[in-house]
């Protein structure tokens, strides 16, 4: 059995997966995976199948740069989530702006009354306080 899962989003790849190293479980020497013992990662693997989608939720950051369609990155995942919170975006919130999330954005700055640009721009960010 290979206990091990990789999640891809767009600026990179992640596993969640056992480790012969269990010390450093909790420290930042992962480069983004999710490490845990090996017995509870092969008894993960047993209860939860192979593809399904899972949301890592921590911190969210602060947006410091204009987003707009084709951005990237985990500040679209955090524009995204509050889109959400708020009605305005039914999907998943997967850190890749396409027209969804231009489409949500809109809709959002029609409501307050902002240019209807579909970018995330100094304003709008601070209208939706990320």
């Amino acid at each position: 059995m290979n206990p091990y899962s990789t999640a891809n989003v767009p600026w990179g790849s992640y596993g969640i997966h056992g480790t012969s190293a269990p010390w450093s479980i909790g420290s930042f020497a992962s480069h983004g995976c999710i490490r845990m013992r090996n017995q509870d990662s092969e008894e993960l693997y047993e209860w939860v199948p192979v593809g399904t989608p899972v949301d890592i939720v921590g911190p969210r950051e602060k947006v410091q740069r204009v987003l707009r369609r084709n951005s990237v990155g985990p500040d679209v995942v955090v524009l995204q989530l509050k889109l959400i919170e708020l009605g305005y975006f039914q999907e998943r919130a997967k850190g890749t702006f396409g027209k969804e999330t231009e489409a949500a954005l809109r809709a959002f700055q029609r409501d307050k009354r902002l240019p209807e640009t579909g970018i995330a721009d100094d304003k709008t960010l601070k209208m939706l306080n990320i």
